[in-house]
Formats: C-alpha cells, structure tokens, sequence
C-alpha cells in the first residue's frame, strides 16, 4: 500500500510508488528494473487489481454457476471479490469502464444492476402466469416451478404502489399486463 511504513520507519509505499513513476518515465535502470522483477514486483497495481479480481470471478462462477457475488464475499486469500464487483458495477455506471472489460464481464455474466435484473426477471413470471391462468390475480403462496415465490413478489408490488414507492414506468408495465392493484 502507498502508505506503508517498515516497523524502523521506513517508507515502503512511497518508495515502491517512486520507483513505478521512474520507471513509468523510463528512467529505472535495466538491472534495477530485473531486480525488482525478479521479487515480483507489481508494476501496475491497478492492473493487477483488475487482473487478479477478474480471475476470481471467473473462480467464483465456476463455483456457483452466476456471477452474484455477496458485497461480503471474500476469497480464502483475503481478496474481497464481493467489494471488487460492487467497484466495477460502480465504475461501469460512471462509464469509467473500457469497452474491453465491460465485454469480457459481460461475456462471464456479470449483471450490471441486480435490483432491475431481478424485478424483469419476476415480470416474466407474471407474464407466464398470466398466458397460463389469464389474469394477473396471484394467490399470495403461489411458487413457480422453480421456486420463485410470484404471490409474494405480487404483493409487495402492490404494498409499494400503495405507499407510492413505484415507479411510473413500472406502474405502466404492470397495468399493461392487466395488473390488479387492489383485492377488494
């Protein structure tokens, strides 16, 4: 870290920071330059950031099939994947992403917002349950096949539009469909 300091003082991340500037400016000399190579030097430690986050993500979805890692997720080394994927999610909103790394976590899966990913998937429930049953009238304990639990995604559908929580555009979506607000 830039701010390290030895226990006798001595100003570790400066130095280490100094010599990347050097070395930047082409200005570290070639047996330098090998020495520090051959400790494994980081050149770039944001690179290396990125490199190495990406690797464990890669790991992380080979593990579990999805790239939705919990922001508390860390790997057994102590890299904390779960803080690496909010900060890219972060960056990409910013558009402080490369077209690059934006296709390469795009091509592992990476959703970008989980909160609008989620709500869409649940509208696909709805949908098919409406092409199923022809309305949008849930019951409250209803489950898709494959666990999803619709009547309470419905109801709190309802509980939001109620306390004025939903957006116009999702408001739109929902009475399109046919939505029923209200029970009474």
């Amino acid at each position: 870290p830039a701010k390290f300091t030895t226990e006798d003082g001595f100003r570790l991340g400066t130095w280490c920071s100094n010599k990347r500037t050097t070395y930047k400016n082409g200005r570290l000399t070639p047996d330098r330059i090998d020495a520090l190579n051959a400790l494994g030097f980081i050149w770039d430690p944001i690179e290396d950031d990125y490199q190495r986050g990406l690797s464990y993500l890669k790991m992380y979805k080979a593990a579990h099939g999805d790239c939705r890692v919990p922001d508390r997720f860390g790997t057994e080394d102590g890299f904390r994947l779960g803080i690496w994927v909010r900060e890219r999610r972060k960056n990409y909103k910013k558009e402080q992403l490369t077209p690059d790394r934006i296709n390469t976590l795009n091509a592992l899966g990476l959703i970008w917002d989980q909160v609008e990913h989620d709500y869409q998937g649940a509208l696909g429930y709805l949908k098919a349950y409406k092409a199923e049953h022809g309305d949008c009238s849930v019951p409250q304990r209803f489950k898709t096949e494959d666990g999803f639990r619709l009547g309470i995604w419905v109801a709190s559908r309802r509980r939001e539009y109620k306390e004025e929580q939903l957006t116009p555009d999702r408001i739109n979506t929902l009475n399109a469909l046919g939505f029923i607000w209200s029970l009474k």
